[in-house]
């Protein structure tokens, strides 16, 4: 963790309202956007399925400060409203972290089937996965 962290005042719970919140839909929207190419991995390439690891990656990484600030605040002697806030928002970055959780695993299935590695197989491979049900038309 790094110690040049500026934990900041319960002022900017508004703030953190609107970024956690919007996370939140921002990442369903990934999640359900990505959901179709479950059964159409080919669908996406090397390049999209990489850049996916990377952001949703870098964002894994960066949760805990989320939750921390939460926990200094949760700590302090704040109004009930804020409480209950707080208690929302953490709420919240637990779905942030199942949501990212859910991208990386459908990422990682969909990283072994991106169109470029479907086009490398030889017409015999395919037909064999498709016989033996491994993939779908």
């Amino acid at each position: 963790m790094n110690n040049k962290i500026q934990w900041q005042p319960i002022s900017k719970l508004p703030t953190f309202t609107a970024f956690i919140d919007d996370w939140v839909k921002n990442l369903d929207e990934q999640y359900q956007t990505m959901l179709p190419a479950k059964d159409k991995p080919y669908l996406l390439d090397n390049y999209t399925v990489e850049r996916i690891f990377k952001v949703i990656g870098e964002q894994k990484e960066d949760v805990w400060m989320w939750e921390t600030q939460l926990e200094k605040w949760g700590k302090d002697k704040i109004l009930s409203e804020q409480m209950k806030e707080v208690e929302r928002l953490q709420k919240q970055v637990i779905c942030i972290k199942e949501l990212i959780d859910k991208i990386l695993e459908l990422a990682k299935y969909l990283k072994g089937n991106t169109i470029e590695k479907v086009m490398a197989k030889d017409d015999m491979e395919l037909a064999m996965e498709f016989i033996m049900g491994k993939r779908k038309f």
